[in-house]
C-alpha cells in the first residue's frame, strides 16, 4: 500500500525537510510532487497558495533566494519548467503554468491576478473538443529588474527584456526589448526607460 499526503501535509513535510534553508510557510499551502520543487534560501509562501512540481524530471519548479510569493497564488510545472531567480515578488492570485518554459530573472515583480502561460490549445484541430485539444508548448523569458503590472497576461513565446514595465491589464503577445514601458492589450510599447 502505498500512503498518499494531502496537499497540506506535502507542505509541513516539505518546511521540515528543508529546515535550514528557513522558508516562512503558511500552514494552509499545498506542495503536490514536492521531490521536483526546489526552494532556495529566506523564502515566503502564502495562504492557500499551491506549488506543483513537475510529474516527473526534467519538469520542475525551481525558486531561488529570498522570493516572496503571496496569498493564492498558483505555480505549476506539472508538465514544464519555471525557474524563478532570486529576490522575486509574486503578488496575490497570479497563476503561472503550462506545458512548455518560464524562465524569469532576479528581482521581478508580478502583479495580482497576473496570468503567465507557457502553452496554448492547437485550435486548429476541430475534430476535438477545445479542451481535449493537444497543447502547444513555448518558452516565456523574461528579464531582471523588470515589473509586470496586475491583470497582465503573458503568452507563450514572449521575452520580455530586463528593466521593463508591463502596465496593469496588459496582454503581451510578442517580445519587448530592455528597459521598454508597454502597455495595452496587445500591449505596445509607450516609451523608452532612460536610467541614471
Amino acid at each position: 500500500m502505498k500512503l498518499k499526503l494531502s496537499g497540506h501535509f506535502n507542505a509541513i513535510y516539505y518546511c521540515l525537510a528543508n529546515f535550514p534553508k528557513r522558508i516562512e510557510l503558511s500552514v494552509t499551502a499545498e506542495f503536490f510532487q514536492c521531490r521536483n520543487i526546489n526552494i532556495g534560501n529566506n523564502c515566503h509562501i502564502g495562504k492557500q497558495s499551491i506549488l506543483r512540481g513537475g510529474d516527473a524530471a526534467p519538469h520542475t519548479l525551481y525558486i531561488g533566494n529570498r522570493v516572496v510569493i503571496r496569498e493564492n497564488v498558483y505555480l505549476s510545472a506539472r508538465k514544464g519548467i519555471i525557474n524563478i531567480g532570486d529576490d522575486c515578488y509574486l503578488a496575490n492570485r497570479a497563476w503561472l503554468g503550462g506545458r512548455g518554459r518560464i524562465n524569469i530573472g532576479a528581482n521581478v515583480v508580478i502583479g495580482p491576478n497576473t496570468v503567465i502561460v507557457s502553452s496554448n490549445r492547437d485550435y486548429r484541430n476541430l475534430i476535438a473538443p477545445y479542451h481535449k485539444m493537444p497543447e502547444i508548448s513555448g518558452v516565456i523569458n523574461i528579464g531582471e529588474f523588470t515589473w509586470i503590472g496586475g491583470n497582465s497576461t503573458i503568452l507563450p513565446n514572449v521575452s520580455i527584456g530586463s528593466g521593463c514595465v508591463i502596465g496593469a491589464g496588459s496582454v503581451v503577445t510578442k517580445d519587448v526589448p530592455d528597459n521598454t514601458v508597454c502597455y495595452g492589450a496587445p500591449a505596445e510599447p509607450i516609451k523608452v526607460i532612460e536610467r541614471c
